[in-house]
């Protein structure tokens, strides 16, 4: 039940002896057979595949012995099953051809290493690739694991059940191991969560055992000892549960409020700035930016303008008390307006500008996201630090001064699996630089001095066969430090 743990305590860098002890195990060859793979955990660019592939490989294979007048370019091929009602009958033919394989896989892996574990994250997932993977992988005497997000900020709930008798139902051997974002839980919740997820499943895993290591810059909520105290306390309890099936553990279930620091609207401050364009202007045609974790929007306003921010959740899960701060704040850090969106009500930030100048919008994210769905004034995201965006389907504007010629952008995603590709352009539309992001890193874009600044375009794009979630960005130099998802709200600092 807890190898999943194990799992993650060993890519977070722990050697395999710490793990042992931890595990109470005497002999390293015993640890080994807690080892899983899981198809690149968080660089998974094929466990997240949303549905059926078009290549070459699949599609000739499913044409074999169909009349087909032509030869089936990719660009065509979509509508030549739409057209042709095969849809249905290439996803069963994909879900098929990939058990064959998977299946294949397994048995070759079987005869070199019998009792190694295979796990796959969001396996979970009922897709055409996930099912076709959970029954080949599925097969012979050792069960693949499922290694869920669906339950980071629920933890303990009917998902699990629910889940594991759709395997039963599919004839898969497919074991679900409950993955929990403990940041999401005070430590002291903690304990009875591991316990009772692991003892209704296969087990649990951690997001993100790297932070509960010293040599990371990762933080938890509170002192990381009592995390590690809540996997003892839970691991124990599940010893005891191993040795006696009918154990009645004393963890109960107990309801919980999110682990949250409260913001203080009166220490945020920005400088001031001015819009690039001569005059603000709304542009209907926005579509709502969505933000994790901790955002600043700038805006500037003139003295009597109605100020008016709609703020809502980004996300319908989460979990116990998960809601958004927002708090409209003057550029020195007088607090003009705050209030709180859940998942039954907005945001609603209102006041008459006090002066001509620079205001702010501070929003903080606690178990979900927060989406602007209203806004008074065109805005540009603060990207001096991380800028935490989810999703950003459409194009996001930055500004170049006139004499920068190369700008550096950090960019964070959460590995292959959630990699993405940025591209750059200028105004008059040609490509700066294209860029495919994974992890963290640094990229250095070409850029040419001119006579007046311009505005930068930056779209940013899941790469093929990856699951689409945050991607983070920090201005490092040669652009102004501000990200608009709108011409209309790009700001720059104040030219006096």
């Amino acid at each position: 039940m807890r190898h999943s743990t194990a799992v993650h305590l060993l890519r977070s860098g722990v050697d395999i002896v710490t793990i042992a002890n931890w595990l109470g195990h005497v002999s390293i060859n015993t640890t080994n057979k807690y080892i899983a793979i899981d198809l690149e955990m968080y660089g998974a660019d094929t466990t997240s595949y949303p549905d059926y592939c078009l290549c070459d490989y699949c599609f000739e294979r499913f044409l074999a012995g169909r009349s087909v007048s032509e030869p089936m370019v990719l660009g065509k091929r979509q509508n030549y099953l739409v057209k042709s009602k095969q849809v249905e009958a290439y996803r069963a033919f994909t879900e098929d051809y990939i058990a064959q394989l998977a299946k294949k896989t397994k048995e070759q892996l079987e005869a070199i290493a019998p009792n190694f574990i295979i796990g796959a994250l969001d396996l979970d997932l009922d897709r055409v690739y996930n099912r076709g993977l959970a029954k080949g992988l599925g097969s012979g005497h050792a069960p693949v694991l499922a290694f869920t997000e669906m339950t980071y900020s629920t933890g303990f709930s009917s998902y699990i059940d629910e889940t594991q008798k759709r395997f039963r139902d599919s004839g898969t051997n497919t074991v679900l191991v409950v993955g929990i974002w403990q940041n999401k839980f005070p430590p002291e919740n903690l304990a009875e969560q591991y316990y009772h997820c692991a003892r209704d499943s296969g087990g649990y895993w951690i997001y993100t055992m790297q932070s509960l290591s010293k040599y990371t810059k990762l933080t938890l909520p509170f002192d990381k000892e009592r995390y590690w105290q809540a996997i003892r306390k839970a691991n124990d309890e599940l010893d005891k549960l191993a040795a006696d099936p009918g154990y009645k553990s004393l963890l109960k279930m107990r309801s919980f409020e999110v682990p949250v620091s409260e913001i203080s609207f009166d220490k945020i401050t920005v400088e001031p700035v001015e819009y690039v364009g001569d005059r603000y202007r709304i542009d209907k045609n926005i579509e709502p930016v969505t933000l994790r974790f901790f955002n600043k929007l700038v805006f500037v306003a003139k003295k009597g303008d109605k100020l008016g921010f709609k703020i809502g959740f980004g996300k319908k899960r989460g979990a116990g008390t998960s809601y958004v701060e927002a708090g409209l704040v003057s550029r020195i850090g007088t607090v003009l307006a705050e209030d709180r969106a859940s998942f039954l009500s907005r945001a609603d930030l209102k006041a008459i500008a006090p002066y001509s100048g620079t205001y702010v919008i501070a929003v903080q994210s606690y178990g979900n996201s927060a989406k602007i769905v209203g806004f008074s004034h065109p805005y540009s995201v603060n990207a001096d630090k991380m800028a935490h965006f989810l999703k950003p389907s459409s194009s996001l504007y930055l500004y170049k001064p006139a004499d920068s010629d190369s700008a550096k952008v950090e960019f964070y995603v959460d590995g292959v699996g959630e990699s993405v590709s940025a591209t750059f352009k200028n105004e008059s539309g040609n490509i700066l630089g294209m860029y495919d992001i994974v992890g963290r890193q640094t990229i250095t874009v070409p850029l040419v001095k001119s006579r007046k600044g311009e505005i930068i375009e930056l779209k940013i794009q899941p790469r093929p066969g990856t699951h689409f979630e945050d991607v983070r960005i920090k201005v490092v130099s040669g652009l102004e430090k501000y990200i608009s998802p709108a011409k209309a709200g790009l700001v720059r600092k104040l030219r006096r």
